[in-house]
C-alpha cells in the first residue's frame, strides 16, 4: 500500500506533498520487465481515466492486489493484467455483456465485437466486420469476471485465447472509457 503525508489547506484545490512511501515490495516488479511494463501501464490507465479528486477505494485495492501478484513465480502477468482490465471495467461501471447477444439475447457461443456499439453480438446479428471472439475466449473472459485473484493460476487457457482476450479488452475499454 501507499502512505502519503501532505499539507492540507481547505482553500486550495491542489495540496502540497510532504512525503510518500510504498509499503509494497516492488523489487520483484523492478527485476521483471513484463511485470514492470504491466505495472506502469496500470498506473497510466488509472491516471488517464480516474478523476484526481475522487477516492476510489475498490480500484485502489484491486490495483494493490494486482501489483502484489505481478512478477511472482507461477503467475502469468498477461492473464493478471487482463484480470485487472476486466475488473477495472466492472468497477468503473462498464462491465461487458458476455452471456448473450446485445441485440437478440441469444447465448453467445462465439461473438463479434461491434466497434460501432462497443458490444458483443452474435454472428447472426452483425456482418463479419469486427473482432471475432471464440467461445473459449468468452469463457475465459467470464472466468476473469468471476474468479478471485488467488485462483487465477487454476484457469486453463491457450495463447490464442489470451491474445483474443487482450484485443477485446483493449477495444472494449477504448470504446467505453474516456482517455484510453
Amino acid at each position: 500500500s501507499l502512505n502519503i503525508d501532505f499539507f492540507f489547506k481547505e482553500s486550495r484545490n491542489i495540496q502540497t506533498l510532504k512525503s510518500s512511501n510504498f509499503f509494497l515490495n516492488s523489487e520483484i516488479i523492478r527485476q521483471n520487465f513484463d511485470a514492470l511494463n504491466y505495472g506502469i501501464t496500470m498506473v497510466d490507465i488509472l491516471d488517464k481515466v480516474l478523476q484526481d479528486t475522487h477516492e476510489e477505494p475498490i480500484i485502489f485495492k484491486l490495483t494493490s492486489r494486482v501489483l502484489e501478484f505481478l512478477g511472482k513465480q507461477n503467475t502469468d502477468n498477461t492473464l493478471l493484467f487482463h484480470f485487472f482490465l476486466i475488473q477495472f471495467s466492472i468497477y468503473t461501471g462498464f462491465m461487458p455483456t458476455l452471456k448473450s447477444c446485445n441485440i437478440c439475447d441469444v447465448k453467445l457461443s462465439g461473438a463479434i465485437f461491434d466497434e460501432h456499439s462497443g458490444e458483443l453480438k452474435c454472428k447472426s446479428c452483425i456482418s463479419n466486420q469486427g473482432l471475432h471472439i471464440s467461445s473459449k475466449t468468452i469463457k475465459l473472459l467470464q472466468l476473469l469476471v468471476n474468479t478471485n485473484i488467488e485462483s487465477l493460476n487454476n484457469i486453463n487457457y491457450n495463447p490464442k485465447q489470451l491474445a483474443e482476450t487482450g484485443l477485446f479488452l483493449q477495444q472494449y475499454l477504448r470504446f467505453h472509457l474516456e482517455n484510453m
